[in-house]
């Protein structure tokens, strides 16, 4: 399982399972104002051994841009790092 979390509040969104192609897909996020959002993915046990399984504490930030184009509508761009 994989969480999708606030960086600001470290509050987690979602959790999710990876599919069988190992493809993480959270459901989209709704946006109602311009910004710069921030969240992290993690593995949900991140950095622990358990059940002899040991999980991964790599962490990818995700930085979503929100814009709007002059006509009110918003449009979200990611990247990842």
């Amino acid at each position: 399982e994989f969480d999708l979390v606030d960086a600001a509040t470290d509050q987690v969104l979602q959790t999710v399972k990876n599919t069988t192609d190992g493809q993480v897909k959270f459901a989209a996020l709704e946006y109602d104002k311009v910004g710069t959002y921030t969240y992290k993915i993690r593995e949900h046990n991140a950095g622990q051994t358990l059940n002899g399984i040991i999980y991964d504490n790599l962490e990818v930030t995700a930085t979503v841009t929100v814009t709007d184009d002059g006509q009110g509508n918003l449009h979200a761009s990611v990247t990842y790092s």
